[in-house]
């Protein structure tokens, strides 16, 4: 019966995600739901090279995205959202451990990130670190209770 409901739930999410838009209403990515490097105190070069990744993300441009990414978490080790970005492009490759260190980091930087606690919740999760994972869902849930894709993910880890 719990793993009925646990199914129900699940589903509820999804239908809840494909129906609306989630996520904050700033400019984001679809890849990830990070915002952009907009911030005042963030120079006009870093916001720049900020938008070619987000362009080349958007474009399916990988491999371009990953070499801008790079670029900025070196240049600019304080930004979160280029780690965000990067851990989530790391995840969609395959490459678990370098996404999850990307976000820990972006994490590090910025405590208060649900979309960089979920997706290390999935990092965690792709490495059978289940406990880790469900703490990360857990955080991203007391950031953003709304935040579905920490319930989607969540409810993924407890099936």
């Amino acid at each position: 019966m719990f793993r009925f409901f646990t199914k129900l739930a699940v589903l509820t999410l999804f239908a809840m995600l494909t129906a609306c838009a989630s996520g904050p209403k700033e400019e984001t990515t679809p890849a990830s739901g990070a915002t952009p490097v907009a911030a005042a105190n963030v120079d006009a070069k870093a916001k720049n090279e900020y938008s070619k990744a987000l362009a080349a993300l958007n474009a399916g441009n990988d491999d371009q995205a990953l070499t801008h990414l790079t670029g900025l978490t070196r240049e600019y080790p304080n930004l979160a959202a280029p780690f965000v970005n990067l851990g989530i492009l790391y995840l969609k490759k395959g490459r678990n451990e370098d996404a999850k260190n990307a976000l820990l980091q972006a994490t590090t930087i910025r405590p208060q990130d649900a979309v960089a606690q979920t997706h290390l919740g999935i990092a965690y999760r792709n490495l059978g670190e289940f406990k880790k994972a469900e703490q990360s869902y857990q955080d991203a849930l007391r950031t953003d209770p709304k935040y579905a894709y920490a319930h989607l993910n969540a409810g993924i880890l407890y099936d």
